[in-house]
């Protein structure tokens, strides 16, 4: 399957430094979707700043092109 380029793009990422990668996995269509929306107190407050943070490092390392 290798050989066939299966995988080929493929970014693990528990090979990063920091845990992420910025590959996209799901279908366009539901890509860009937000499924959850933490709220701005108690511990969903630390939950978003976490999903903000995930959410820039997913976009300044995604290829241009």
């Amino acid at each position: 399957m290798k050989e066939l380029g299966y995988g080929a793009r493929y970014q693990y990422a528990h090979d990063k430094p920091d845990a992420i990668a910025a590959m996209q996995c799901l279908p366009d269509s539901v890509a860009h979707r937000q499924y959850y929306a933490p709220v701005d107190r108690g511990y969903e407050k630390d939950i978003a700043q976490r999903l903000r943070a995930w959410k820039r490092l997913k976009r300044e390392r995604r290829p241009r092109g």
